[in-house]
């Protein structure tokens, strides 16, 4: 047989071909690499292949096995629990995979390939193995400038193919790249993925500091650990305490708890959560042979909280017999042998093991029983495995001649000269896999594999839509495949469901557009843009979004609310909050869905909407109110007037306080059962003596009731004052009158004076009669 084969395999429409070249030479392990490096949670694939020597034939090969070694042992991978139901070999030929599935960072170690012959102690290692190393992803924050810290996905070893990272914001995917820039201070939490993980996400990194309130505006650190930690409180420990969180992004500073130890007797406290007892663990004294006569002691323990109680049962009886961690057997006879069960309960479950007691009388019996046994597993289970061994032999064969993910109905083999097509139709997800082919001569065990094969991979729906703003209008669609398609495709765009255009992977469309966009791709050949191609899903920018309140009853002061806004869009839109007030351009509340108020207050109420936006545009919802219901406020009470009051005045008291719904006011006067008044004004129209005294306002509404209280005096005017205004009004009245009749007096003597001073003569005559 020759040791150079060629092989070419092709499959149309979808061309793949592959050239492999094989040698063979005495005892050989080769691996196709000999370091791996892989993501957390992903599958690995392990290859290698392997000769020998032309004297052994194909049939001589006893056993293929892969394994890491454990003091200084190979331990086969399919038999190690840690690998159960993780572990897979692929063995064809002369080649061998090792597949692990759900990776560990605990996989990380060396592995090797072994087979063996028929031949004692023949066998063959590949040393040096693979060096697999998995990694988790781990943030890297660094200050870029003033302003900016940048973010770098990493891994503790190099990935293979330069894989993309996925950077999310709040658990909401925003974009792809190595390294993502974020704004120093920002509340916001980023993480990263590797591409085709996404599950498999960075934890976030924040540093904690606990400090104690003292006074000092710059306490002593207590610890860096997210726990404090007491392992003995003490009564000078009793304080207000919190904890300061900060990374390169940030720093944010907790509310304080307060720590009130008691000083009390001695006094035992589990802080372990409430659980259910573990499975009891049952020990006997003595743990030698039981002789017939002597005493036994059960012992049950078992783990919970809070501590368990204890029952003892044995099999065939109904009634306990013992309560108490501990029974005890004072005379042990024949009749007490069998099985004892420990049932441990409390208020969160129960649980129960079992032991066997045998007196040493009845042994000898107990020995044939057991040797009786015994001779019956000696015969049985070499037959069932000749059975299983048959089975299997007759399941490989089986195996051998038909693939599972191949049927039939959809191969199709043509082979001329040196020359060989298979042709693969209605593909599905699950042909996903590595194919080879072999041809054989007329002389047995003269056959040629090639191998490494062909590894097809079939996507389903095979497209993916990306979308990333290509400029201040515009957003870019790219109609992408996860694996290479051949012969360079069209691309098929729809918009809203119905064909749009036919082009190439990109589609611009304007920022703040309302449509739906989807894509397929298939080869011009072979169908058109009616043809039921796959087409992958859709984006949108969001829709008008829904906003709801919870709890959806009366919101009253000091409750839990919270609003939620909700969008269809793809990709997934981005929530911002907004409360409606007098400013055009208020400022966000919340980055999140979910605007959460943990206590209500007054201040509150209001009108508030959302935000929905993605790279495809941005949608504001209606606004919802938000009515904040609460008791009154201290209420506030004012007296006019303002001055002294007068005896037999009018008084009027007025009453206010905040509340909704708006309060009722009652007035009272202290020591009088009966109301004075009700409404928001009291009136006092003839204020006496006997009206002194404290008058209080309530206010209340169906959130409850406040008070204040206000006294008044009144002012008495006493019998003397009265005469002394009296006799002052009099001398005022009199004094009046001899002024006024003085001044009447000067004026006509005046008048006299200047008649007699103007001269006689006819005129005068008669002035002066007329005087």
């Amino acid at each position: 047989m020759s040791s150079d084969v060629a092989l070419s395999l092709t499959v149309v429409p979808d061309v793949l071909c592959v050239s492999v070249i094989q040698s063979q030479d005495d005892w050989e392990v080769t691996y196709t690499s000999t370091e791996v490096c892989a993501v957390k949670g992903s599958t690995v694939k392990i290859q290698c292949s392997y000769t020998y020597p032309s004297r052994i034939q194909d049939r001589d090969i006893k056993n293929r096995f892969w394994f890491k070694e454990k003091d200084g042992e190979p331990v086969n991978l399919r038999t190690d629990s840690k690998y159960s139901g993780r572990v897979q070999y692929r063995c064809y030929e002369k080649k061998c995979t090792l597949i692990i599935r759900d990776l560990r960072e605990s996989d990380s170690a060396e592995y090797k390939f072994r087979f063996t012959t028929n031949q004692p102690d023949e066998k063959y290692t590949g040393s040096p193995g693979v060096t697999l190393s998995v990694t988790g992803l781990q943030v890297e924050v660094s200050r870029y400038d003033s302003t900016r810290s940048v973010l770098k996905c990493l891994s503790s070893c190099v990935l293979p193919r330069y894989p993309s990272y996925y950077w999310y914001k709040n658990g909401h995917y925003i974009n792809t790249g190595s390294s993502h820039f974020v704004i120093f201070g920002s509340s916001d939490s980023y993480s990263c993925a590797v591409s085709g993980y996404e599950d498999q996400r960075s934890p976030s990194v924040s540093n904690y500091i606990w400090y104690k309130e003292d006074g000092n505006p710059d306490p002593p650190p207590l610890s860096g650990e997210p726990q404090l930690v007491f392992s003995s409180i003490q009564s000078s420990d009793s304080g207000q305490y919190y904890c300061r969180a900060e990374n390169l992004l940030g720093r944010k500073r907790s509310e304080c708890i307060s720590i009130d130890v008691k000083l009390t007797n001695l006094i035992s406290v589990n802080t372990s959560p409430p659980d259910g007892p573990k499975l009891p663990s049952v020990s006997v004294s003595p743990s030698a042979e039981i002789v017939e006569g002597s005493s036994v002691t059960l012992t049950c323990s078992s783990d919970a909280n809070p501590a368990a109680n204890y029952t003892w049962y044995k099999e065939d009886e109904d009634s306990p017999k013992a309560s108490g961690q501990i029974f005890i057997i004072t005379d042990f006879r024949a009749e007490h042998s069998g099985n004892y069960s420990c049932e441990a309960q409390n208020m969160r479950g129960r649980s129960n093991s079992s032991s066997y007691l045998i007196a040493a009388s009845v042994l000898d019996k107990t020995t044939m029983i057991i040797r009786n046994t015994r001779l019956t597993l000696v015969v049985v289970i070499p037959m069932s495995l000749l059975l299983f061994c048959l089975w299997m032999r007759k399941k490989k064969a089986l195996s051998s001649t038909t693939e599972p993910h191949e049927p039939i109905e959809t191969v199709e083999y043509k082979c001329s000269e040196k020359n060989c097509t298979l042709r693969i139709t209605n593909l599905r997800e699950s042909d996903s896999a590595e194919y080879k082919f072999r041809f054989m001569t007329n002389q047995r065990n003269e056959k040629y594999t090639g191998s490494p094969g062909v590894t097809l991979s079939v996507t389903d729906p095979g497209l993916q839509l990306e979308v990333s703003r290509y400029d201040s209008t515009r957003s870019e669609l790219k109609c992408l495949s996860r694996c290479v398609l051949p012969h360079r495709p069209s691309y098929f765009w729809y918009k809203n469901g119905h064909y749009f255009t036919t082009g190439s992977s990109s589609l611009f469309v304007y920022f703040g557009s309302s449509e739906s966009y989807s894509c397929a791709s298939c080869e011009v050949v072979a169908c058109t843009a009616n043809s039921t191609s796959p087409m992958a899903v859709g984006l949108n920018a969001p829709k008008l979004p829904s906003v709801s309140v919870s709890p959806s009853a009366e919101i009253v002061e000091g409750s839990s609310v919270t609003l939620t806004c909700s969008s269809d869009a793809n990709p997934a839109a981005n929530y911002i909050w907004y409360k409606e007030d007098v400013n055009p351009d208020p400022p966000p509340l919340s980055g999140e869905p979910q605007l959460v108020f943990s206590s209500i207050q007054s201040s509150d109420s209001g009108q508030y909407y959302c935000r929905a936006e993605n790279l495809l545009g941005t949608k504001r919802s209606e606004s919802i109110s938000i009515d904040v219901k609460y008791a009154p406020k201290l209420p506030s009470v004012s007296v006019s007037p303002s001055a002294e009051i007068v005896e037999g005045s009018s008084v009027t008291l007025t009453c206010s306080s905040d509340a909704n719904p708006a309060a009722n006011y009652t007035w009272y006067k202290e020591d009088e059962d009966s109301l004075k008044a009700s409404g928001q004004i009291f009136n006092i129209t003839d204020f006496r003596a006997e009206h002194s005294g404290n008058y209080s306002c309530e206010a209340q509404n169906m959130r409850g009731c406040s008070n204040s209280t206000l006294h008044l005096v009144a002012v008495s005017v006493s019998p003397v004052s009265l005469t002394t205004v009296a006799v002052g009004s009099t001398t005022a009245i009199f004094l009046a009158i001899i002024i006024l009749a003085a001044f009447l007096f000067i004026r006509k003597k005046r008048s006299s004076t200047q008649t007699n001073q103007s001269g006689d003569g006819p005129d005068n005559s008669a002035q002066n009669t007329w005087l």
